[in-house]
Formats: C-alpha cells, structure tokens, sequence
C-alpha cells in the first residue's frame, strides 16, 4: 500500500500543501542567495500555519539573532509560519550557511526536519587603470594599459572601454576590446582614439 504523507492541490490560484498529522514539512524552503558588500539580502523559510510547529534560523549552526542595529533583523507572521532572515547592508562576515529549522513542539521527542541555503557574500573590486588615461601617446605609437585590482573577490573578468565625448553627441562607449585579460594594447594610436579608455 503506498503513503502519501503530502497531498499538493491547486485552489484560487495557489499552491495548498496538506500533510497529514505530525508530518512537517516546508511550504517554501530557503534557496541559496550571493549579494555585494553593502547590499541587501534575504533568505526566507516558509511552514504551514500550525500552533504545533517553531521555526527558528541558524547561522553556521548558531541561533540567529537580530544584531541590535536594524541591519540583521528577523520577521515573520503572526502566527510564526513564514521567518525570514534579513540584511539591510551585508557584511563578509555574514557569509555562511544559514539553516531553517522546523520543529514540532507537540510531539514528545519535539520532532524538527532543517532546510539550508549559502549566504555568499562578494566584495566589489577597485581597480585602478595605469598609466593614466590622461598620459599623452603620439599619432602611431602604443598605448599599454593595465588595470589592477586593490580589492574585490576574485575571480575577475575584464572588459575594457572606450568612452567617446564629443560636443555634438551625448557621451557614449562601446566595448574596444573582448579581451578578458587585465591589460589592453592599442598598437597604433590615431587621432580617432584621443578618448577615455
């Protein structure tokens, strides 16, 4: 005889997940999630509406608390059925494993099932173009640039540009080059090129 501990139905437009007693389960599990330095994030771990049930987040297996700052906060529902673990601006340090845990409080061992998602947290590169765009390069010589970076999360990929000003049109770019190495060689400099790179 086959169990079915879960039915899953459709009803005025919504998915309506109905377990059969004691059985938890998730009605919106946490899914991985990278954000920049500075940014925001959030994981969120969804239950079915149960006075029976807690959820509770962990962080590299550690209770989540808010930091006191508003920039960590944890919300949910009234009823404790939807917990969401929110950053108003990510720091590398919260980069981590962040575990949802459902627990039933009425069973007697308080049976739980957990649901996990990565935090990846990438630090914006500063780069910094050498020589200066400003260096003067003759009609026909060879203009090297390079372009280190000073921070970041690697690895990185290159694109280099050219921003063309002129006093008839708006300022625009295009892609010069499709080389996704940290350096850029135009080999012989026209008058056409006296622009940004």
């Amino acid at each position: 005889m086959w169990a079915v501990p879960c039915l899953l139905s459709w009803a005025v437009a919504a998915l309506l997940v109905v377990c059969a007693h004691g059985q938890l389960s998730f009605f919106q599990r946490p899914i991985n999630d990278t954000a920049i330095v500075g940014m925001s994030a959030s994981l969120v771990c969804q239950s079915l509406p149960s006075n029976d049930t807690v959820l509770e987040w962990f962080i590299n297996n550690a209770p989540a608390v808010p930091d006191g700052t508003r920039r960590v906060l944890l919300t949910g529902t009234g009823d404790t059925s939807l917990l969401q673990v929110s950053f108003t601006s990510v720091l590398e340090s919260d980069a981590g494993l962040y575990t949802c845990r459902l627990t039933n409080v009425s069973t007697p061992n308080n049976e739980s099932i957990e649901a996990s998602a990565y935090l990846t947290v990438l630090v914006a590169p500063v780069a910094l173009v050498t020589p200066s765009p400003n260096n003067p390069v003759i009609v026909n010589g060879i203009a090297t640039f390079s372009c280190n970076t000073t921070a970041g999360t690697p690895p990185f990929t290159f694109a280099w540009l050219q921003r063309v000003i002129s006093t008839e049109t708006a300022v625009t770019s295009g892609v010069i080059s499709t080389a996704t190495t940290s350096s850029l060689t135009v080999p012989s400099v026209t008058l056409a090129d006296h622009n940004e790179v």
